[in-house]
């Protein structure tokens, strides 16, 4: 079926609805806020902390904990982690037609974001990196699409 180490509650949901009849490929469309987020000074972090002999441990728990946050104030203004790359996060916020309208969905976006540069920018480590957050959001329309197949497993992108 699909694994992952999350799952976005817009497939859950869609994937309770189909049970495990996903047996091919295949693409929704949604009308949704965005919100994607980038760990500004990340890579200087990790070529001094590649120079220790526990830095990839280091920068993991660093990481680790940097996102834990994110999605905590992503989760608490309504937002749906979609996707984490690197030092990257992309959530979104889907429409309801019954009862929301994009500039809702925008600033509920707009407000994690703030919330989140408030929470973690200009942090220090190593005595000289400095992390901030950039954000960036909007809404539009998006595609979910399940790719790969049921023998070698499911990809969500």
């Amino acid at each position: 079926m699909f694994s992952a180490d999350f799952l976005p509650r817009i497939v859950a949901q869609h994937l309770l609805l189909l049970g495990d009849s996903l047996s091919r490929p295949r693409a929704d469309r949604y009308k949704a806020g965005l919100l994607f987020l980038d760990i500004a000074g990340f890579t200087v972090l990790a070529d001094q902390l590649a120079e220790r002999p526990s830095g990839s441990e280091e920068l993991s728990q660093l990481l680790n904990a940097f996102f834990d946050q994110m999605i905590t104030l992503i989760s608490r203004c309504g937002g749906d982690v979609f996707s984490l790359a690197g030092d990257a996060l992309l959530a979104i916020w889907p429409l309801d037609e019954s009862d929301g309208s994009p500039e809702v969905l925008v600033s509920q976006a707009a407000a994690a974001g703030l919330e989140i540069q408030r929470h973690l920018a200009g942090r220090s480590f190593l005595n000289s990196v400095q992390l901030n957050v950039r954000v960036s959001i909007g809404f539009g329309e998006i595609v979910v699409m399940h790719v790969g197949d049921p023998s070698a497993g499911w990809h969500l992108v």
